[in-house]
């Protein structure tokens, strides 16, 4: 279940300070339907991952959005 809420986690993000409207999500998300907050950010990693990867094979390069948003799963997962 945790995997199919990622596209509402990545909807509409703001350029700046996305993992705080994240976290935001994530919370709700657990308060209503009882997630594994862990699982959660480990698919969002790995969605993470591939998203950027798939902006780099289209030659878009990263943004440094897609690089803070990363690094924010990363921290909490790590």
């Amino acid at each position: 279940m945790e995997y199919e809420l990622i596209p509402f986690l990545m909807n509409h993000l703001p350029k700046h300070e996305a993992g705080e409207i994240i976290d935001n999500r994530i919370l709700l998300l657990f308060n209503e339907l009882d997630i594994d907050i862990e699982r959660i950010y480990g698919w969002g990693l790995c969605h993470s991952l591939l998203a950027a990867w798939w902006n780099i094979e289209d030659n878009l390069g990263l943004s440094s959005q897609d690089l803070d948003i990363l690094q924010h799963f990363n921290r909490k997962i790590s």
